[in-house]
């Protein structure tokens, strides 16, 4: 009776500690309390190394003068993260080639600031966007960075640079018929104003590639003045050769194309059609059309 006690008394013991072994998640992915399996989170991670990181690299851009363009990229954060970060470009490697300032090439994030509430997505969607205008300096694979950085924790952050190549090519479209009814709109200009605005390129050596473009249905014929040399007129092939120069601009996107364009500081051209002038009733807004190039 003794023995028969004691072997069942071993038995229950072994079969409890099977039990607790089975229910206490050592060697099973059962929660605490035998529910739902605990999540690894190491398999959660939006980002390897920090806590907050780019969904990839931005890609390097290239721009005309007068130009602009976009790419879109994305900021990731660990769960549980929650902060502010703002996203800022520096672009202090473009300050020499610019006077001293960089608003000739414009770098900007939007948004510029971004949050993170800890719930729901980590992921954010940014654009970047890049634009030119006339003035500004023409240069190959430029190193720019936007630094994103929290807003009250500076070791949190991330650098995303890219490289920018602006090149010195000038496109000048125009539309309209040059009638009463269908006045030539030039794309330097805002429809609706009293006068045209004249603007400034910088004179470089090699000069700029200056494009004129035909979007109206009917063929046109360039005036050019100074650095601008007429199109179609004898006497005027010569350097700066133009590379076309047809009889008119082909209607529906005929090019005149001009090369080495205002080598020389503090030169001007003049420019508008040659076939209705530049006055009132045909050209909005009125005006003859003037490029100083400049420093």
């Amino acid at each position: 009776m003794r023995n028969t006690l004691g072997f069942l008394f071993v038995s229950a013991m072994l079969t409890g500690a099977s039990a607790m072994i089975g229910c206490g998640g050592t060697t099973s992915n059962t929660g605490p309390d035998g529910g739902t399996p605990t999540a690894d989170m190491t398999a959660a991670l939006a980002c390897t190394t920090g806590t907050i990181c780019a969904g990839g690299t931005i890609a390097d851009q290239t721009l005309n003068l007068k130009d602009n363009t976009t790419a879109t990229f994305t900021i990731k954060a660990n769960p549980g993260y929650t902060g502010t970060v703002d996203i800022t470009s520096d672009i202090s490697s473009l300050s020499a080639l610019s006077g001293g300032t960089s608003a000739d090439v414009i770098v900007s994030a939007v948004p510029g600031v971004v949050t993170f509430t800890g719930t729901g997505t980590n992921t954010q969607t940014v654009t970047l966007k890049v634009a030119t205008t006339t003035a500004a300096a023409a240069f190959s694979n430029m190193p720019i960075t936007l630094h994103v950085v929290d807003e009250k924790d500076a070791n949190t952050k991330l650098d995303l640079p890219f490289n920018l190549t602006v090149k010195a090519i000038l496109t000048i479209s125009f539309t309209g018929a040059g009638t009463t009814n269908s006045k030539h709109v030039f794309s330097l200009d805002t429809a609706g104003g009293t006068a045209v605005t004249p603007v400034n390129v910088r004179a470089r050596t090699g000069g700029t590639t200056i494009l004129f473009v035909n979007n109206d249905t009917n063929v046109h014929e360039i005036h050019g003045q100074g650095q601008i040399i007429h199109e179609n007129q004898t006497g005027y092939n010569t350097a700066p050769n133009p590379t076309n120069n047809p009889p008119k601009d082909p209607a529906n996107g005929g090019v005149y194309q001009l090369n080495q364009v205002g080598v020389t500081m503090g030169t001007s051209g003049v420019y508008y059609c040659h076939d209705h002038g530049s006055g009132a009733t045909v050209q909005d807004p009125p005006g003859d059309h003037t490029i100083n190039f400049i420093k």
